[in-house]
């Protein structure tokens, strides 16, 4: 596939398609989950070092309703 990203899902460099190819599902199943846990991790670690916010952060938002009819 044209423009396909191949995101590494194991120490070894295995994707998606490796797996498909020369893995099993089961071994897939367990690299995905592996790369959640260590992405999850990594974004824990940051957001503690990150310097602290004053109070919650708001968010505005301006939407526009438009009816069906």
């Amino acid at each position: 596939m044209s423009g396909n990203l191949e995101i590494p899902l194991s120490e070894h460099g295995w994707t998606i398609d490796s797996f498909y190819r020369t893995g099993t599902e089961e071994e897939l199943e367990a690299a995905v989950v592996q790369r959640l846990k260590t992405t999850v991790e990594k974004l824990e670690r940051e957001d503690a070092q990150a310097p602290a916010t004053e109070g919650t952060p708001q968010v505005h938002v301006k939407a526009k309703f438009v009816s069906a009819e």
